[in-house]
C-alpha cells in the first residue's frame, strides 16, 4: 500500500503479543504513521505526552497481566482517540467503553488503517459499532517492553 493516509500521525500501540505489535507497527508505518511507543504493559501517559501529542492509540484489551480499560479511559479524558484490537467479543467492554471501535485479531491491514485514519481525523464512531467477526503521537518509536520476543512466544498461540 502506497497511500500515506496517516502521514505524521503519532500513534501508540498497547499489545502483549510481540508479533502482533510488530505487524501493527509495520502496517501503520507503511501509511506514514509515526509509532511513538509500543508496550506490553500500561505505560505512563504523562511521560508519553511529555514527548509530544498523541493522535491515536491501538489497544489490546488483555495485556496478559492486566487490562487496558483504565488506560483507555485516561486516553479518552485527554481527548486521544483509540480503538481496541482484541480477540474478545465486544460484550466484554464495560458500558462506558462499549461504543469504542473494536477490531478483531489478527489485525486486518485495511481495517486498522481505515479505523485509525477516521479516529485521527476526528471522525465520530457509531455507538456499539463492531469491526470484524469478533471484537477484539517525533522521535524513533520506543519499545517500552517489547525489545525482543519472549522465549516462550509462539506465533498464533493463545
Amino acid at each position: 500500500m502506497t497511500d500515506r493516509a496517516l502521514s505524521g500521525c503519532r500513534v501508540i500501540i498497547l499489545e502483549d503479543d510481540y508479533y502482533q505489535a510488530q505487524d501493527c507497527r509495520q502496517i501503520l508505518e507503511r501509511v506514514g504513521a509515526k509509532v511513538i511507543a509500543i508496550s506490553a504493559v500500561l505505560p505512563d501517559l504523562a511521560e508519553l505526552f511529555a514527548d509530544g501529542r498523541i493522535d491515536a492509540a491501538l489497544l489490546d484489551i488483555n495485556l496478559g497481566h492486566g487490562l487496558s480499560l483504565d488506560f483507555a479511559r485516561m486516553l479518552r479524558a485527554q481527548g486521544v482517540p483509540f480503538a481496541f484490537l482484541t480477540g474478545y467479543d465486544a460484550q466484554v467492554l464495560p458500558d462506558d467503553l462499549a461504543g469504542s471501535p473494536c477490531l478483531s485479531k489478527p489485525a486486518d491491514e485495511t481495517r486498522v488503517i481505515a479505523v485509525l485514519t477516521r479516529l485521527a481525523a476526528g471522525g465520530d464512531w457509531p455507538s456499539g459499532h463492531r469491526i470484524g467477526a469478533r471484537v477484539w503521537r517525533s522521535r524513533q518509536a520506543t519499545d517500552l517492553s517489547l525489545s525482543r520476543p519472549p522465549a516462550s512466544a509462539v506465533r498464533g498461540a493463545r
